[in-house]
């Protein structure tokens, strides 16, 4: 699922170069976390949240095909402890 994240987010990104996503196995659950351009924060985001919650539409699908669960979390590199759009 790491794949198809990295292969969206990379297109949607100014500085693809940037993209950098840790992936979190836990017992039933896998974590991803997103970290991207200062720059591109606002488009990976998008108007109201649309492009990342598309992005995580089309991961957990792609993780349901094979029976996975998976959360996409994007950390905003402006902030010291890093500010995060999670999932609702």
């Amino acid at each position: 699922m790491k794949n198809v994240a990295e292969i969206i987010l990379r297109a949607i990104a100014s500085h693809p170069e940037d993209v950098v996503i840790d992936c979190q196995t836990e017992t039933d659950r896998t974590l991803l976390t997103v970290h991207v351009n200062q720059l591109d924060v606002g488009r990976v985001i998008g108007h109201k949240g649309r492009t990342i919650n598309a992005v995580r539409t089309l991961v957990k699908a792609a993780a349901l095909k094979h029976q996975l669960q998976v959360s996409l979390d994007l950390i905003a590199p402006d902030e010291p402890e890093g500010r995060r759009e999670r999932e609702h």
